[in-house]
């Protein structure tokens, strides 16, 4: 349980990493 909740941690700081790396390009290529 432990180690399941930590791996979600770790996924949604990926996932909000990567939405803002794509922001960043988006807003490069305007």
């Amino acid at each position: 349980m432990n180690k399941t909740c930590h791996i979600a941690k770790l996924c949604n700081e990926i996932q909000e990493i990567m939405e803002n790396r794509l922001q960043i390009k988006f807003e490069k290529a305007i």
